[in-house]
C-alpha cells in the first residue's frame, strides 16, 4: 500500500496523508475506545474505505498507539488487516 513504511519528520507525515488521499476515499473513521496515561494514547477505530483504482470497499478495525515526548509525537504504531487491504487493491 502506498502509505506503508517507516516515516520520520513533518514532511514525511504530510506525504503519508497525501499517499492515503491519492489511493483511497475514507468512508468511515470512528473511534470506538481509548486508553491513555501521561504520555501514551491507544485507540481502537472502525475504518472503511473505497480504493480509487479498483472501486472496492473494505472495512476493518484499526489499532493506533501514540507516544508523546516534550509535546511532540515520539512514536506511532498502527495495525490493520493488511491482507484485507491488499485484497481491495488487487486488480
Amino acid at each position: 500500500m502506498p502509505w506503508y513504511g517507516q516515516r520520520s519528520g513533518k514532511d514525511a507525515v504530510a506525504r503519508f496523508f497525501a499517499d492515503v488521499s491519492e489511493a483511497i476515499d475514507v468512508l468511515k473513521l470512528e473511534p470506538q475506545s481509548f486508553a491513555a496515561n501521561e504520555d501514551e494514547v491507544m485507540v481502537l477505530l472502525t475504518f472503511a474505505a473505497k480504493v480509487k483504482e479498483t472501486g472496492r470497499d473494505y472495512e476493518m478495525n484499526l489499532h493506533h498507539y501514540w507516544r508523546f515526548s516534550d509535546g511532540k509525537i515520539d512514536r506511532f504504531r498502527g495495525s490493520e488487516d493488511s491482507q484485507q487491504t491488499a485484497g481491495a487493491f488487487a486488480a
